[in-house]
């Protein structure tokens, strides 16, 4: 036997005790993610590091005109091609 929804069963017990009530439940509906072209069929990848480690990346990116992001994609294509990958960041 299937359980009922809470929400079923309690949507039943109403009409019982209010048989004028009929409603039907709204079923709810997904949201649309909207998503920007440049982040489309792309995955977040993030760690936690200390302030100081925040405080050089961007001293670094300023010194060298470059984002936290291109910095990190440079980092991963090092690291790719040090265990012998292909650099695809």
């Amino acid at each position: 036997m299937k359980k009922k929804k809470l929400s079923q069963a309690l949507l039943e017990r109403e009409q019982e005790l209010n048989p004028q009530k009929v409603e039907t439940p709204v079923e709810p509906t997904q949201k649309e993610v909207k998503v920007a072209p440049s982040r489309q069929k792309k995955r977040h990848i993030s760690g936690y590091f200390s302030e100081d480690v925040h405080k050089q990346l961007r001293l670094i990116g300023f010194e060298n005109d470059k984002s936290i992001q291109q910095m990190l994609s440079e980092a991963l294509n090092m690291y790719f091609t040090f265990h012998d990958k292909s650099p695809i960041a």
